[in-house]
């Protein structure tokens, strides 16, 4: 999609490509690395607030227009048209339905569910550039009941952010634990490195 909308090069630029994943254990031994080489568009870690401004940067100030709320879409050989609470509508060539968990272009092409719980609590953080953590590469080790993934990011030196690792941490809980036990809780989960 980017790269058909001209805009590949300038999120590469933001962001840190990298070419293989790497899935390890808790111990650090490596599991498995899978190339991500070959394909005809890189893969590229990039803080979602780089990505926003490189897609709003080309557009003209009217175009964007923040507090609305899709309510349907309707498709046919001269396009899209999307309709928004209020009854306001927008028509154009195509609709990227990136409009959170409970999508409303999701459900209307594949029906309405409600998300279902799958046990994962998710914390995101950045960290400044980590000593063994391989440039180029994410990684994600597997312990009991816990996950932890590793991304390279080169940071914005622009607005002072060096180099630095995002940290992704999540808890995976036991089956047979009741629902209260399974809420998230920050202070059990994160530790500073000593």
């Amino acid at each position: 999609m980017l790269k058909s909308l001209g805009m590949l090069e300038q999120v590469l630029a933001l962001g840190e490509p990298f070419t293989h994943f790497d899935l390890r254990r808790s111990s650090g031994q490596l599991i498995s690395a899978v190339s991500l080489k070959g394909f005809s568009t890189p893969a590229v870690c990039i803080h979602r607030a780089d990505l926003h401004g490189a897609l709003r940067h080309p557009l003209p100030p009217a175009c964007l227009e923040a507090n609305r709320r899709l309510v349907s879409f309707s498709q046919d050989d001269g396009g899209v048209v999307a309709r928004f609470a209020g009854g306001h509508e927008v028509a154009g060539i195509g609709l990227i339905g990136a409009d959170g968990i409970n999508s409303v272009v999701r459900s209307q092409l594949h029906g309405a569910a409600a998300p279902l719980y799958q046990g994962y609590c998710i914390w995101r953080g950045i960290a400044p550039e980590t000593a063994g953590v391989l440039r180029g590469r994410i990684s994600e080790s597997w312990g009991y009941g816990q996950r932890f993934g590793v991304m390279p990011w080169d940071g914005d030196a622009s607005a002072g952010m060096p180099r630095a690792t995002h940290h992704l941490r999540s808890r995976i809980p036991r089956k047979g634990t009741s629902r209260r036990s399974r809420e998230c809780s920050a202070g059990g989960m994160i530790r500073s490195p000593r």
